[in-house]
């Protein structure tokens, strides 16, 4: 049965449809980035991989990246602020895409509550930082030195797009 909705209205969900695809290919990007920096591989197959991060930042990510004949990727967020991650938890986010291409990604689960949402936003924007943060291998000053570079460099791009759009 095909509902019947105002002009108005089309274009209201046409913007929510733009926004949440743009979150999910946000969010995608974002959890294949961390995989690839401190992601461990759990299972490995001819026919599929296993990344696992957990425990980051009250956040768990997993992704299986099917290597036979559909060759697309399933991700799956947990949320869990005060706890560390424990099986059985339900996620927030299971995302579907194919060929690495988050052009045309599909949402098995979205769990509509915002906490999540802002949690993770704000993790993605930091994220540089974080790793910088986490890094098992430099030295607090070497910490210290490389924040400030990552900081400067994000107002610097900020700068830039501003000035593109002609806000500055």
């Amino acid at each position: 049965m095909l509902t019947i909705i105002s002009s108005t209205e089309v274009r209201d969900l046409e913007a929510e449809v733009a926004a949440r695809i743009d979150l999910l290919r946000r969010i995608i990007h974002f959890a294949e980035w961390m995989m690839h920096e401190r992601g461990r591989m759990l299972r490995s197959s001819i026919r599929f991989k296993i990344f696992e991060l957990r425990d980051f930042f009250g956040f768990t990510f997993n992704v299986r990246d099917n290597l036979d004949g559909d060759r697309g990727s399933t991700l799956w967020i947990y949320h869990h602020p005060n706890s560390r991650y424990k099986n059985g938890l339900a996620p927030v986010l299971q995302v579907y895409w194919e060929d690495h291409s988050v052009v045309e990604c599909l949402p098995m689960k979205f769990f509509p509550g915002l906490t999540w949402q802002k949690a993770l936003l704000e993790l993605i924007k930091r994220g540089d930082i974080l790793l910088i943060e986490t890094s098992p291998t430099l030295t607090p000053s070497q910490k210290g030195l490389a924040i400030r570079r990552e900081e400067r460099l994000r107002q610097q791009r900020i700068e830039a797009a501003a000035k593109r759009l002609f806000l500055l």
